[in-house]
């Protein structure tokens, strides 16, 4: 709670200011680069967002509980405005209020109604309950290296499969591999009795910096699930190149 003195009287009112801490803002940042349109329910701390396209859905539990039913069309305009070394807000039933240094800005909520939202509970329980068939640890630093270095080469895809008895992740233009650049990450060994190619377009990797259990269902959907933060992406993948098979 603050104490603060209101423009139009002589007297203070009481204000419920909310400080976002780094990891929310950190995850509010890294939704809106999926989709800047954004609908947080009141009396919880989870976020979801889904891409155009329901490319990527993303998921996380943050430790800030918000008041309000909370929802912007441009979620970056609202981090903006936001100051990083004392981010507080006020939210308010229709409205988001920013002290400045001289004043204040005050954003307004979109109707949900108007905005590209997650599926409901229904269809979310039917990812979670597709059959994971490939699973495997990605170190934070296997992920940055595997995204940075595939950057500079601009290939397209990202693989896995198993070559010689490893577990090889690699980006790679599927489109055309013979001639395609390369950069392949050694997960460790394979010891399982399939074949298989599953694919994920790089561009649709748009996870946080951590280490995740990544898992991949036959009908080729990858899940990203971090192993530090109650944080989990659902990640659709073009089925053309992809096979699981008995070896």
């Amino acid at each position: 709670m603050r104490w603060l003195l209101s423009p139009l009287e002589s007297t203070p009112f009481l204000e419920d200011i909310m400080k976002l801490s780094k990891r929310t803002l950190d995850v509010l940042k890294n939704f809106a680069a999926i989709n800047e349109n954004i609908l947080i329910k009141g009396g919880g701390n989870q976020i979801q967002t889904i891409a155009e396209g329901n490319s990527i859905l993303a998921r996380a539990t943050v430790e800030e509980e918000f008041p309000v039913d909370i929802s912007f069309y441009n979620l970056n305009r609202f981090l903006a405005l936001v100051d990083k070394t004392e981010p507080e807000v006020s939210f308010k039933p229709d409205t988001a209020v920013i002290e400045t240094k001289y004043g204040r800005d005050t954003l307004r909520y979109q109707a949900p109604s108007t905005l590209l939202l997650p599926p409901g509970p229904e269809k979310i329980a039917l990812i979670d309950g597709l059959k994971r068939v490939i699973t495997f640890d990605l170190e934070r630093d296997q992920l940055s290296q595997l995204l940075s270095r595939s950057n500079i080469m601009s290939v397209s895809d990202v693989l896995v499969t198993a070559e010689e008895g490893k577990l090889v992740l690699r980006a790679i233009d599927k489109n055309k591999p013979d001639t395609s650049d390369k950069t392949d990450i050694t997960l460790g060994d394979y010891t399982g009795d399939h074949e298989f190619r599953f694919f994920v377009s790089r561009d649709n990797l748009k996870v946080l910096p951590d280490t995740y259990e990544v898992s991949i269902a036959k009908e080729g959907h990858w899940r990203f699930t971090s192993k530090t933060h109650d944080l989990t992406y659902d990640v659709a993948s073009d089925s053309k190149g992809n096979y699981y098979r008995a070896a």
